[in-house]
């Protein structure tokens, strides 16, 4: 099984980005090619690369994840990444549905306190695609039942 793992490129670095996230249950197939697992901490961008790893902190109470990008979207105005049930969960908003959280690269963290002023930090510049990742990587198989 091949494993792509991908940090924020060079120009990302350093970018925090504020916004709500929500939470999915799927166990069809990603964008990324690899079947869904809401058991796994991993998320759906609509512009960071698959692979790519962020830390998601939940404004509300602090709590924070590091969730692999493995899916594109949200497609709902406002939102800026969807989670899988389980990130959900770890971040404490499972049952509201939804909860205002901030993206920042593994390593970072938001100072408790002190507000977002980026927003949308990840967004493409106007013209520009979302990159394409080398290798697909491999499906995860499904697990005995």
């Amino acid at each position: 099984m091949l494993i792509v793992l991908a940090t924020i490129d060079p120009a990302h670095a350093g970018i925090k980005s504020c916004g709500k996230a929500s939470w999915y249950q799927l166990t069809s197939m990603t964008a990324s090619g690899e079947r869904a697992n809401p058991n796994v901490m991993a998320a759906a961008h609509r512009t960071l690369p698959f692979g790519t790893r962020v830390r998601v902190t939940n404004f509300r109470n602090g709590r924070s994840v590091i969730v692999r990008i493995n899916d594109r979207g949200p497609f709902i105005k406002g939102r800026i990444i969807d989670v899988t049930r389980i990130a959900a969960e770890r971040l404490g908003f499972k049952g509201a549905g939804w909860a205002p959280v901030g993206l920042s690269p593994v390593g970072e963290r938001f100072v408790s306190g002190k507000k977002c002023q980026t927003r949308n930090a990840y967004t493409l510049p106007r013209g520009q695609k979302v990159p394409i990742p080398a290798q697909r990587p491999a499906p995860i198989p499904d697990l005995p039942a």
